[in-house]
């Protein structure tokens, strides 16, 4: 007999459209807005699950290596208005107070000069 599932930690449900793994119901749904926004020509180069690099991998005394850090975006598109790229992230009033999520999004704004839209 199989164990039920056990529920994901924040009780987001993953689902899927057109073979694209969504982590919840609620970045599904961006993502249709987003593309309706692209079909009118309000955004353009839209990109999903985009990652960025925040400290390179290094090797330490030892001559062992220290993994990379990285931080993947949820979405990355160009606003035509302003003409800057954007950097969403759905993220519940949990998520956002994840430290690991923080420190992520502090070193963002150091390293790229990107400020992360909270969706």
């Amino acid at each position: 007999m199989a164990k039920p599932a056990k529920p994901t930690k924040y009780r987001n449900k993953r689902c899927y459209h057109d073979s694209i793994k969504f982590d919840s119901e609620k970045e599904r749904s961006r993502w249709f807005h987003l593309i309706q926004l692209q079909a009118a020509g309000k955004i353009r180069d839209l990109r999903l699950q985009v990652p960025f690099i925040l400290t390179e991998r290094k090797r330490r005394d030892d001559g062992t290596w220290e993994r990379a850090s990285k931080y993947v975006a949820d979405f990355v598109y160009f606003d035509v208005e302003t003409g800057k790229q954007v950097v969403e992230d759905v993220k519940s009033i949990a998520t956002r107070k994840n430290r690991t999520y923080i420190q992520k999004r502090k070193q963002m704004l150091d390293k790229y000069d990107i400020t992360i839209k909270e969706i």
